[in-house]
C-alpha cells in the first residue's frame, strides 16, 4: 500500500502501509527515510498577469490577490517574511483545496500562487506559470519517501523506492503531483 496522505506512523512501522511521501525534516523514529527533493517556494502567476500588474518589490504584492493552498496554510507567511514584505496580509486572498488547484488559478489570471518549486517546475519550463520575484524560499522541511525499517530488505519496495528515487533526479515536479 502507498500513501501520500499523512497516515499514522504506527501505520507504517506495523507494515500496514508499506511506504508513504511525507514532508518533514526527516526524523521519524523507526521509519527509513529517503530525500526526494526540497521544500522550496516563491510566487508564481501566468505570464499575462505578471503583464497586467506592476510587481516589481515583494511590498507590491499587496494590491494582487493572493492564492493559497489550505493544504500549506504557512507558505505564504514564511515568503512574506523571508522577503521582508512587511505591508503584504499572507492572510488575505482565495483559499482551494489543494497546491494544483492555486496554481490553475494562477495559470488562469486569477492572482499570484505560491509555487512550490518541484511542483511548478513543468508549468514554468512551459510558460504556463511565471516567477515573480527572484527570491526563493528554502523551508526547513524536505520531501521523504518512508518506509518501515522491516522493510529495507523488501525487493519491492527497493524497486520501488529506486524509481521514485530516479525520477526526483530526472523530474522532481513528476512525483510531486497531487502532493499538496
Amino acid at each position: 500500500v502507498f500513501t501520500t496522505t499523512p497516515p499514522n506512523i504506527a501505520d507504517i512501522r506495523s507494515g500496514t502501509i508499506d511506504v508513504a511521501l511525507f514532508t518533514g525534516k526527516g526524523e521519524w523514529p523507526g521509519l527509513e527515510t529517503h530525500f526526494m527533493f526540497p521544500n522550496e517556494f516563491q510566487p508564481v502567476c501566468s505570464p499575462e498577469f505578471l503583464r497586467n500588474h506592476q510587481l516589481r518589490s515583494p511590498e507590491d504584492l499587496s494590491s494582487v490577490t493572493l492564492l493559497h493552498s489550505i493544504m500549506r496554510p504557512q507558505d505564504w507567511s514564511r515568503w512574506i517574511d523571508g522577503a521582508g514584505a512587511r505591508s503584504v496580509n499572507p492572510m488575505a486572498g482565495m483559499n482551494f483545496e489543494s497546491s494544483a488547484l492555486a496554481y490553475e488559478a494562477a495559470s488562469n489570471g486569477m492572482g499570484v500562487a505560491i509555487g512550490i518549486n518541484s511542483l511548478v517546475d513543468d508549468d514554468i519550463k512551459h510558460g504556463r506559470l511565471i516567477p515573480v520575484f527572484d527570491y526563493i524560499h528554502r523551508d526547513e522541511t524536505s520531501y521523504y519517501l518512508v518506509h518501515s525499517t522491516k522493510l529495507s530488505d523488501d525487493a519491492r519496495i527497493k524497486r520501488f523506492r529506486n524509481w521514485v528515487l530516479n525520477e526526483c533526479l530526472l523530474n522532481p515536479g513528476a512525483l510531486a503531483v497531487g502532493m499538496n
